[in-house]
């Protein structure tokens, strides 16, 4: 028999159901992961992996024709209209008799998902597949534990999934939410936290299937201080980012959905600081010079950006960030009246504006410098630090510095937004950003 599992986010030990392939040689069959906690899904059941295995498999695609619209005599002529879209069909078979219930339960999931897009992990690729129908067998004379679904798919097709970060938080007093956290969520952080304006929280969503947690009741209630460690993985599952965000106790502790299959728990807190934990990994190093302009044949595709810091030791670290928002100036115009008989209106030039400079990227390995110089700026101590930005262009498949580079003395930065994190897969793009106020700068 092989296992279908509600895991890769929720390991729920009430939820494991079996499937026996027909014909089935486990150690040959494909994995197959249906995502149903993914895209407004109605079942709430997290993720099912299922061993795909099946004794047939029908793909049809229908190519109607019609009657000519203007067509006299008994042989009308047929003319094509238009491509129906591809189907397939597939069997399901459940066996639950080592959980000694029913298979009404999943099989009751699969059914409230007609008509909706389920992502589906086939063949090492994400897929979208419209369930067009199901259609449940006759159970078996003293087998009531066995029973096999018809599946009927529509608009199969592959897509582009966000880039995969997993994710783990350590919750005191609920280990349950490193390996069955869903969402987190922390709003931005002033550098230092700003004491005016509205407080800032951090949103956890946890499933739970056993209700909600006697250990983060009492928490609700005590409202201590603690530090929850939010860290993300690159796919090799090594650490890129490692954050401590320090809450003051949950001010919000409910299930989502209580008749949900599977119910979900937020646990809001308010925030009080946050961390951010070096790397130990060697950091990124600096970019090669690229061609010089007159020596470019074609466009060269941007890349992103190489970002220095330097302290006052003049010891450099650099990191990598895909945009550079606010590069660029604004200068106020004012009206100005003439005095005399011929009163005209004069154009002024007023006050020029700098934008924040704000550094986005993906989660990648820092270095202790980029780590202290954020910490610092957090705790009220800011190290200002020299920062060179560096435009970066493809060359055969490799990262090339432009010959331009912008140089800024004396920059603290000011503000810091964490990533949200969500799913499987991201829901969007995954980036974190670092505000850096105005400063003097020179191009060189």
């Amino acid at each position: 028999m092989a296992r279908i599992l509600a895991l890769p986010i929720l390991p729920v030990a009430c939820l494991v159901w079996f499937l026996v392939p027909a014909q089935a040689s486990p150690h040959r069959a494909e994995k197959v992961t249906f995502h149903l906690n993914q895209l407004d899904v109605q079942a709430r059941v997290g993720s099912i992996e299922v061993y795909f295995n099946p004794k047939e498999l029908t793909i049809d695609k229908s190519v109607p024709w019609e009657k000519h619209k203007n067509v006299e005599g008994d042989a009308p002529t047929l003319e094509f209209t238009s491509g129906e879209p591809q189907t397939m069909r597939f069997e399901l078979l459940f066996d639950t008799y080592e959980e000694g219930s029913t298979p009404d339960e999943i099989i009751g999931n699969f059914e409230r998902l007609v008509g909706q897009a389920v992502p589906i992990t086939w063949s090492r690729k994400l897929w979208v597949g419209t369930l067009k129908s199901t259609k449940r067998g006759t159970p078996k004379p003293g087998e009531p534990r066995i029973l096999t679904l018809d599946t009927h798919w529509t608009d199969l097709k592959p897509v582009d999934p966000s880039p995969r970060h997993p994710f783990s938080v350590d919750i005191p007093g609920a280990p349950e939410a490193k390996t069955m956290i869903r969402e987190v969520s922390i709003d931005p952080q002033d550098l230092p936290l700003s004491p005016i304006g509205r407080p800032r929280r951090a949103r956890f969503t946890i499933a739970s299937p056993n209700g909600l947690n006697p250990e983060l009741v009492r928490w609700s209630q005590t409202g201590d201080r603690r530090t929850i460690p939010v860290t993300i993985f690159d796919e090799a599952k090594s650490p890129v980012r490692m954050y401590g965000v320090e809450v003051e106790g949950p001010v919000m502790y409910v299930i989502d959905d209580p008749k949900a299959v599977v119910p979900y728990a937020t646990l809001e807190a308010q925030i009080a600081g946050g961390t951010l934990q070096p790397n130990d990994e060697n950091p990124l190093p600096p970019p090669p010079p690229g061609p010089a302009r007159g020596d470019w044949k074609d466009p060269l595709p941007f890349f992103g950006f190489a970002v220095t810091i330097e302290d006052p030791q003049a010891r450099t670290e650099t990191a990598f960030f895909k945009s550079v928002g606010g590069l660029k100036t604004e200068t106020e115009v004012q009206d100005y009246e003439e005095g005399g008989i011929a009163a005209s209106t004069r154009k002024v030039i007023g006050v020029t504006k700098w934008p924040n400079l704000i550094l986005v990227g993906p989660p990648k390995p820092w270095g202790r410098l980029f780590t202290e110089w954020v910490n610092l700026a957090g705790q009220g101590k800011p190290e200002p630090r020299t920062v060179t930005i560096v435009p970066l262009y493809l060359l055969d498949g490799k990262p090339y510095a432009h010959h331009r580079t912008l140089v800024l003395t004396d920059v603290v930065p000011d503000r810091y937004e964490f990533p949200s994190l969500s799913g499987i897969w991201s829901d969007g793009e995954l980036v974190e950003k670092i505000h850096l106020p105005p400063s003097l700068g020179v191009v060189k």
